[in-house]
């Protein structure tokens, strides 16, 4: 199995963030080797270069979450996603997940002000 790894791997260094497969991947590669550390910069990199308004862009950060809670890079991204995606309609989930995790944080705090100011009426939450 080992070549089936490298071949994912380089799969997913090979393809834009945006691809339909690439978080599904991701996503098998964690199962198979959860100690596998390389997938970890993929996750984050791909993060970053990834429209806020990507479908897929929640659950890869809540994935990395659920491993390193309170990280502060991830942390980061949470608070900039939530600053670019406010129709998101997964919004909600992500800043659930920071304010339980961070309840004192005056960032978060101040986005979700922003937010209940702004959000579109329409968004259900």
């Amino acid at each position: 199995m080992p070549e089936q790894t490298t071949f994912a791997k380089n799969w997913l260094v090979g393809h834009q963030p945006d691809h339909g497969w690439w978080k599904i991947v991701w996503e098998l590669l964690r199962k198979r080797n959860p100690d596998d550390q390389d997938l970890i910069p993929l996750a984050y990199n791909r993060l970053r270069d990834l429209a806020p308004e990507h479908e897929s862009w929640t659950y890869v950060w809540q994935s990395l979450w659920k491993e390193r809670p309170r990280d502060p890079d991830l942390t980061n991204l949470g608070h900039k996603w939530l600053a670019a995606a406010p129709a998101h309609k997964l919004w909600t989930h992500v800043w659930n997940t920071l304010c339980e995790d961070t309840p004192d944080d005056p960032e978060l705090a101040r986005i979700g002000r922003q937010w209940l100011a702004t959000a579109p009426p329409e968004h259900g939450s």
